[in-house]
């Protein structure tokens, strides 16, 4: 009879152990989520990084409208007191092209015949006077230069090479009395259009 009654008594007291260790686990999840939850709680975010050469939100700064609208301002002022109209951007893109165009104006054949006879009559020892001569029959330009030699002038003939643009030497072997220059330079023709130059002063 005693067996019996220890062996009940002992398994009442398993069961009353399982019983309640089966009611403690739900407890300790509990508590173990509260402690996750906490610690995910007491953790606090990072500052963002900030990329190297990168400025925040802030520290980008454009300069004020009232400076950029300075200069505008004066204008108006200027325009104000002065009676001018503000200066247009189309007008100064058609005052560049104007010039531009005046600029790039090829020369006439006279105006490019004349600046090449005063570069070749730089190149004559003595040069007193020289003409530029259009013949109008041939329809060739001659420069004719007047070389100081002392006792006379030495006549020195050159004709236009217009592929060339230049002036090439023709042979001519005359010579005239420092008297005779002002009646061979005056000289006129019906088919010969000529202009006289000096050589300290280029045209007259």
């Amino acid at each position: 009879m005693n067996n019996k009654l220890k062996t009940g008594i002992l398994f009442l007291g398993l069961a009353l152990v399982s019983i309640s260790l089966w009611a403690c686990v739900p407890a300790l999840k509990d508590v173990k989520s509260d402690n996750v939850s906490e610690s995910q709680d007491n953790k606090t975010p990072e500052p963002v990084k900030e990329k190297a050469g990168e400025k925040s939100p802030e520290q980008k700064s454009e300069p004020p409208k009232a400076a950029q609208a300075e200069p505008l301002k004066n204008k108006i002022s200027e325009a104000w007191h002065t009676g001018r109209p503000l200066p247009n951007s189309k007008d100064k893109l058609a005052d560049s092209k104007s010039a531009q165009g005046k600029s790039e104006k090829p020369l006439s054949e006279e105006e490019k015949v004349v600046n090449v006879a005063a570069e070749t009559v730089s190149s004559v020892a003595s040069p007193a006077k020289y003409t530029v001569c259009y013949d109008q029959e041939k329809a060739e330009w001659w420069l004719t230069i007047y070389d100081d030699i002392g006792y006379a002038f030495d006549v020195k003939k050159f004709f236009w090479n217009p592929e060339l643009e230049k002036f090439e030497p023709f042979l001519v072997l005359t010579k005239i009395s420092k008297g005779r220059l002002s009646d061979e330079i005056s000289k006129k023709s019906d088919t010969k259009k000529c202009s006289v130059h000096d050589v300290k002063s280029p045209a007259r």
